[in-house]
């Protein structure tokens, strides 16, 4: 397993909110989401259905179709990875 030159988080995640948009106007789906993850920890996601467990996931893939959009970040939705 490769070594990386960096000691920070992994996912740092701060007031991340996600809407989508349609033709009735913008319906809001996540608000002010925040995590942080640290290189060795796990995390997990739980919460009633509809609660936006899938949509935050999306949203950090950046994978959120074309009514998706992420509409507010404090500060950058920053991820490391180990693959080079």
């Amino acid at each position: 397993m490769q070594q990386w030159d960096y000691d920070g988080p992994i996912l740092e995640i701060d007031n991340l909110s996600i809407s989508f948009f349609t033709r009735l106007g913008e319906i809001p789906a996540v608000m002010d989401f925040s995590c942080v993850v640290e290189q060795g920890q796990a995390m997990g996601l739980v919460g009633e259905s509809g609660c936006g467990k899938s949509t935050v996931a999306l949203g950090v893939m950046q994978d959120l179709g074309v009514n998706g959009k992420i509409v507010g970040v404090a500060s950058n939705l920053r991820a490391e990875s180990s693959i080079q």
